[in-house]
Order: C-alpha cells, then structure tokens, then sequence
C-alpha cells in the first residue's frame, strides 16, 4: 500500500478550533509512538519538515464535544480526546491540515484530518524501520516517548461515545 500526505490550508483550523484524537488502536502512548515513528518520513512532504519528516498525532478537525461524540461513535471508535488548537499551540505544538492518500485515494474524513507536529523526526537518528535492530527501535522509541505522551496527555480526559469519562 502507498500512502501519501499533502499539506492543505484549513481556516476551521483557528484557535478556537476542537481536535478529535482516537484512543482505540493507540490509546498507549507507546503504541501511537510505534506509529508516528513508522510514519514520519510521510511528513517530509510539509515544507518545515522536508529533510527529517515530523513525528506527529493524527487529529480530526469538529466543531464541538458533540460533533466530536457523534463523530468517533460513527466511526466506531469508543474512547476519543478532544483539545483546543489554541491549548496545543500554547505549548508549543503546532497544527497542520493534511489530507492522506492510500494507493491514490484520499482516505475517510480526508476534509477534517489534520496533524499535531510534536516534534521534527530527529536528524541524527536513523529512520525508523524494520531494516534497524529492535534494540535500536527501542531506543528511539524511549528517547521519543516523553514528549509524544506529554503531547497525547493534551488530549486528556479521555471520552466514551456513551457519555463517559475515563
């Protein structure tokens, strides 16, 4: 599968703008990382990030809580996080809209997806992939994982689209 990201201008994405993370498939910081690690030469396609890549967590853009809710329950997704763009930017995060190709199609809710950058990927690291050993794997992943689960942790409290708090 070929997968590509391309940079796109979103005015939804202001301040006041609401950012949907889903916590099924990654809702521990170590797994997202595993992910975002695997990815992050796909960022090379946005301009700041052209030699290194970005490690980044993958949002989708609503309007509120509710939207959020209605939106992460039609996707089957039980456990969501929501933060504000002006909350994300006030430390240092930065938000860009992305729409994401597989094998030539834009993939589902392409209109809404955007990126949290937490961080260009790191110039003296080798890219992340299976050519490497575990134990290197490993160690980008442990020198990574404070900043990426301080970044996920902006998402907290975590919601059910039942109503709940985790």
């Amino acid at each position: 599968m070929s997968k590509r990201v391309i940079p796109r201008v979103d005015p939804r994405i202001s301040d006041d703008a609401q950012l949907l993370v889903r916590f099924n498939d990654d809702h521990q910081p170590e797994m997202a990382l595993r992910n975002a690690l695997r990815d992050a030469s796909l960022y090379r396609s946005l301009a700041a990030y052209a030699e290194t890549g970005a490690i980044t967590i993958t949002v989708l853009v609503v309007r509120d809580a509710l939207e959020a809710r209605v939106l992460a329950r039609g996707i089957e997704q039980d456990w969501y996080g929501l933060a504000a763009v002006r909350d994300l930017r006030a430390v240092g995060l930065e938000v860009v809209a992305t729409d994401i190709e597989e094998d030539g199609q834009l993939v589902p809710f392409s209109d809404r997806h955007a990126e949290v950058i937490v961080a260009a990927y790191p110039a003296d690291l080798q890219p992340y992939n299976d050519q490497l050993s575990r134990a290197a794997r490993k160690a980008i992943r442990t020198s990574q994982l404070p900043g990426y689960a301080a970044a996920l942790r902006r998402f907290d409290p975590r919601h059910n689209t039942r109503g709940g708090l985790a």
